[in-house]
């Protein structure tokens, strides 16, 4: 649900429930100890973008240890609907606005910045060591090494990308 939604919520009675919400946010210096202290004990987040985040990176991480790699497809939601791979595409475009400990938890959990460079040096890497194994780079169109990785396929986009 989009914040500005959530900030003009109405109760069923008519309580104006969402801009209460934000006023105890904007507010919270004002407050007493005790009220800080009843909202906490509801698990009252102060910094909704920064539960958000939290939300999106404990979702990535479920996904990491299902598939083993940080590397959803942008289309991607998980069962519950939440859109995953939109979020993974927001952090990379938007790496230089987060804070230090983002970007640590996401690079300490594998995520990759760079999915075009990442995908071309794995590439590479499964083409070394086809040629330590067969003596040349003629990779078969339909070639698949033994992790699964797709190299003849690869090294014929690479052809194909050559720039003359």
């Amino acid at each position: 649900v989009p914040i500005a939604t959530i900030n003009k919520f109405v109760t069923e009675s008519g309580f104006k429930l969402g801009s209460w919400v934000n006023r105890q946010r904007f507010k919270k210096e004002s407050l007493t100890s005790k009220q800080v202290e009843c909202l906490e004990a509801l698990g009252f987040p102060w910094n909704v973008y920064e539960k958000k985040w939290n939300e999106g990176f404990g979702q990535l991480q479920r996904y990491k240890e299902k598939h083993g790699h940080c590397l959803v497809n942008s289309r991607f939601e998980t069962e519950a609907g939440f859109a995953l791979g939109n979020w993974v595409r927001k952090q990379r475009k938007n790496e230089s606005a987060l804070s230090q400990e983002q970007k640590w938890k996401l690079e300490r959990l594998g995520f990759v910045w760079d999915v075009f460079s990442y995908k071309w040096e794995t590439g590479f890497l499964h083409l070394k060591q086809y040629k330590l194994e067969s003596g040349d780079c003629s990779v078969p169109y339909g070639y698949t090494s033994q992790d699964g990785f797709k190299l003849g396929s690869w090294v014929g986009t690479q052809r194909s990308n050559k720039i003359s």
